[in-house]
């Protein structure tokens, strides 16, 4: 089998279209509608594939950038931030490093701020306030980058104003891929 993932999706999706579905035909609606949708699956996952990596990397970048600025204004008097810093910090700087070893590190990330924001609510309202403009600040940027993500489902309220991924992820569009 080809290692070429998007030539495997490719694949996959004529399979579904050419014979699976046609071999359905008329006589079970639920299991065509199932098959469409998983049509609509794998052309988004193929659209993705190319830009996992980089998501992932942003998005640990950005835990990073958050965790560090919610220990300044929280206080870090915790060795669990140290460490979820370092293992994050030490995944982005691997040369070669598989995607699902920054999204280990990128959710160990984000349990550690988590934390650094429950303990921020039993502060004074100023900390809170300034725990919330900074989670605020880093949502705005992650879910632009979420909505482009599963812009193929169709669903996004105002698709208008979505960004494809590669712009969502500020990378630098050279072609579209066919």
């Amino acid at each position: 089998m080809s290692p070429d993932i998007d030539l495997r999706l490719r694949t996959m999706i004529a399979a579904m279209t050419d014979i699976i579905i046609p071999a359905i035909g008329q006589t079970d609606a639920l299991a065509t509608e199932q098959a469409k949708l998983l049509i609509g699956a794998l052309t988004m996952l193929r659209e993705q594939v190319d830009y996992s990596h980089a998501y992932e990397t942003i998005e640990t970048q950005e835990c990073i950038a958050l965790a560090k600025n919610l220990a300044v204004i929280v206080g870090n008097d915790e060795r669990t931030l140290e460490a979820a810093l370092a293992s994050a910090q030490t995944a982005l700087s691997a040369p070669v490093i598989a995607t699902s070893e920054l999204r280990h590190a990128s959710r160990a990330l984000r349990d550690t701020i988590r934390l650094l924001v429950e303990r921020a609510n039993k502060r004074a309202p100023d900390i809170q306030a300034a725990v919330r403009r900074a989670v605020l600040d880093h949502s705005e940027a992650m879910i632009l980058r979420e909505r482009a993500w599963v812009a193929g489902t169709g669903f996004d309220v105002q698709p208008e104003t979505l960004r494809s991924i590669p712009q969502s992820l500020g990378l630098a569009i050279r072609g579209e891929r066919t």
